[in-house]
């Protein structure tokens, strides 16, 4: 019989404070603990089961062809999209991918000053001009909230040559752009 103590384990211990605080998130990851999250039971079944990579007869999420690109277009067509991707490692990876492709190096990019920190390493990593256009402060809360839509239009035609506007939704205070106006 081994006499060794266990390990101390400060993440476990850290984490199960936090849960204990029963406090509001207002960070990520999206679900917020909601342990009404409905799973079905197949899935909650089958979650470890299920945790596979790239093997034939599942697709590749990197270069889609089979069941991945099947279940994109589904999600494409339940949001009225041309397109839906899947991605892995949260919002970090899709910003910095959809940048990517949208803009090169020295192509204009409007974004927002209320945008989530991943487009500040997207924008290191493409080597886009970021056109910035500043959100609303409200006095009453105390933060900054989204830029409205007429300075989000006033923007667009200051720069014209923009490739793309990357808009976050919502801050992390909750506040959503108003998009559809401001894109009209």
């Amino acid at each position: 019989m081994s006499s060794k103590k266990q390990a101390p384990s400060p993440l476990v211990n850290a984490l199960s404070c936090y849960t204990k605080k029963q406090s509001i998130r207002f960070h990520m990851p999206g679900h917020k603990a909601n342990d009404k999250i409905r799973f079905n039971e197949k899935l909650k079944k089958n979650l470890f089961n299920w945790d596979v990579t790239e093997i034939p007869g599942l697709d590749n999420l990197h270069e889609p062809k089979g069941v991945i690109l099947k279940s994109e277009k589904l999600l494409a067509k339940l949001y009225g999209a041309k397109r839906s991707f899947f991605l892995v490692n949260g919002s970090t990876s899709g910003n910095v991918s959809m940048m990517g492709a949208a803009v090169s190096p020295n192509q204009k990019l409007i974004v927002s000053r209320a945008s989530h920190r991943s487009v500040l390493s997207g924008l290191i990593l493409t080597g886009a001009d970021p056109i910035y256009v500043m959100p609303k402060f409200d006095r009453e809360l105390g933060v900054f909230t989204q830029p409205s839509v007429n300075d989000i239009k006033n923007t667009i035609n200051k720069a014209p040559d923009a490739r793309a506007i990357i808009l976050t939704n919502p801050v992390y205070q909750g506040f959503c752009p108003d998009i559809k106006s401001a894109c009209l």
